[in-house]
């Protein structure tokens, strides 16, 4: 059955496309193969397809290397909304390795005060956290936006 929905992934109809991603993110764990799958569709051309996508994606407790990279890649996108929901999607994994720590602790310097607080609650989930990171973070304790002070 999940092989079905998975190949639904490449369908022509978009909308085939986001329902085959919301299925799969209704399941709490996923083969690797099928985690990257729907990690690639984080640059997919319409927003609910990446939106569900996203949502799948941070169900689940971890994530392969290569799927995590790839929504890490996203905190870079220009659209504000896509970073946040990345973000955020980030404060759901329990361990991230240093990597990719500070490419998170990197969003402390966004320009949008949402994408920055989400930034801080995904490592506020790690246990520990390197120096160049910690330092990234006591940086922020003078933000005017409260809830990231």
């Amino acid at each position: 059955m999940l092989e079905v929905v998975v190949a639904r992934l490449e369908d022509e109809d978009q909308d085939v496309r986001r329902a085959a991603v919301e299925a799969l993110g209704k399941q709490s764990i996923l083969p690797e193969e099928v985690l990257v799958a729907v990690a690639s569709r984080l640059k997919h051309k319409d927003w609910s397809v990446r939106k569900a996508a996203i949502d799948a994606l941070q169900k689940q407790s971890t994530l392969p290397e290569k799927a995590f990279k790839t929504v890490v890649a996203r905190l870079e996108h220009k659209d504000r909304d896509i970073r946040w929901v990345v973000a955020n999607a980030l404060r759901k994994q329990s361990t991230l390795s240093e990597e990719m720590l500070e490419v998170v602790a990197a969003r402390l310097g966004d320009g949008d005060k949402e994408v920055r607080r989400a930034a801080i609650n995904a490592l506020q989930k790690q246990s520990t956290l390197p120096e160049k990171v910690l330092e990234a973070v006591m940086g922020r304790l003078e933000d005017k936006f409260q809830l990231i002070r």
